[in-house]
């Protein structure tokens, strides 16, 4: 990433498919799917948001992560409006659903919620440069918030 920025494809190979496998991901119970196809209709039904999910981790068809990558050279937060609208078509009425938007160097999660109205927070960006510990960090948070406690709670 120092000479030249790197693909949005290049991240999802390099950096989250190594994550997601450290993270516990690739083994039963758990699927991945990538590029997977989604339509969100309006309430009305006249507008429709047409797109696909980079990576989708489910659990007994239980939406348990959300990832948007982007090239390097842009800040993951250009994917927010994106991946929450995936997020949106995820929820429908239960909660929490978690994302995750990265460009491979930076990391931000999501986290929505539906009730009353759909509401989303997110943690700081977390970098692989400053400071050393947050990549660490991003890899805890992946198994012991999503992976470890979602085993617990959808078994």
């Amino acid at each position: 990433m120092e000479h030249r920025a790197i693909s949005e494809q290049t991240v999802k190979l390099v950096v989250i498919a190594p994550l997601l496998d450290l993270a516990g991901f690739y083994r039963h119970p758990f699927m991945i799917t990538a590029e997977e196809p989604i339509e969100i209709v309006g309430i009305e039904g006249n507008s429709k948001i047409k797109g696909k999910l980079d990576i989708l981790v489910v659990k007994n068809k239980l939406w348990i992560l959300l990832i948007e990558s982007k090239s390097s050279s842009f800040n993951p937060r250009i994917g927010l409006p994106q991946l929450l609208s995936y997020m949106l078509a995820g929820l429908k009425g239960r909660e929490p659903i978690y994302g995750l938007l990265t460009n491979g160097q930076q990391f931000q999660f999501v986290k929505l919620l539906s009730s009353p109205c759909p509401t989303y927070s997110f943690s700081r960006i977390m970098s692989i440069d400053f400071p050393p510990d947050d990549f660490p960090k991003v890899l805890t948070i992946m198994k012991e918030t999503f992976r470890d406690t979602l085993l617990t709670l959808v078994q």
